[in-house]
């Protein structure tokens, strides 16, 4: 299902204002505290959205042919800026960083914005879809912070409704099929919003619209889920209520995606 572009930057302001409001509210002590990534603290993911921020706008002012597109030593160049950050500094950076990329995609007339082409790792991508990826990286990073003292925080339904008709795109790289070990063909049935989609796993991955007959393995959940679960976000004690499983495990589920 397409979205119109603005869409996309409607969510991209709502998480924002959400991510500036819980970043003001941490200590130093907080920052230095664990995220939901195993590998990075608070400041830490709020560095990454900052630096991933930064490259989104210039990745933008390239596509609106103000600028070159971003070579490999230059992000490399920014990234290292980000890590020389405090942690105090990194949070507070990453909100303005965040919010001039957001701001300068609202200042774009609609058929500017849909009109771009955006360089994306060596490739060009339509703008609603470079900034579905960037509401990707800012929506589920945002959670990797809220979990850590709300554990049953969830994606806004806004953000949903947009990211699980992405999923198709996203599951090729997401998946880890060498690790799993159930059914080649799952139907999977979500609601808030509904989608019938047909998982196929063998060499490969594949997410398409479509399903399974009455008997074959069919996994239920909120569409939340489904996007979180892709993104390797679902493990037991960050489950919502209302899954229904048959003929396949969740824990072969998460095999499958054990998120990047």
């Amino acid at each position: 299902m397409d979205h119109p572009t603005r869409q996309y930057v409607e969510a991209l302001r709502t998480t924002h204002d959400r991510l500036a409001e819980f970043a003001s509210s941490l200590d130093v002590g907080q920052l230095a505290s664990r995220s939901y990534c195993e590998d990075w603290d608070l400041a830490g993911v709020l560095s990454h959205l900052g630096s991933g921020a930064e490259i989104a706008l210039e990745g933008l002012r390239s596509a609106l042919g103000t600028r070159q597109p971003m070579e490999q030593a230059e992000r490399e160049a920014l990234w290292e800026r980000w890590n020389s950050k405090s942690p105090e500094g990194q949070a507070t950076d990453a909100v303005v960083a965040d919010d001039g990329f957001v701001s300068a995609c609202e200042e774009l007339e609609e058929d500017r914005l849909a009109g771009l082409s955006v360089p994306f790792h060596g490739h060009e991508v339509p703008a609603a879809a470079f900034l579905g990826l960037r509401l990707v990286e800012q929506a589920l990073h945002s959670w990797d912070l809220y979990v850590v003292s709300e554990p049953s925080v969830r994606l806004s339904p806004e953000v949903v409704d947009l990211l699980v008709d992405m999923l198709g795109r996203i599951v090729a790289f997401a998946a880890k099929p060498e690790h799993y070990r159930g059914p080649k063909k799952v139907a999977m049935r979500t609601f808030e919003p509904e989608r019938e989609l047909l998982l196929t796993a063998g060499d490969g991955a594949r997410l398409e619209t479509g399903g399974l007959g009455d008997d074959d393995p069919l996994v239920t959940l909120p569409a939340e889920g489904l996007v979180r679960l892709v993104y390797g976000r679902l493990d037991p004690e960050h489950t919502p209520t209302g899954i229904v499983l048959r003929g396949v495990e969740l824990d072969d589920m998460r095999s499958l995606f054990p998120g990047f």
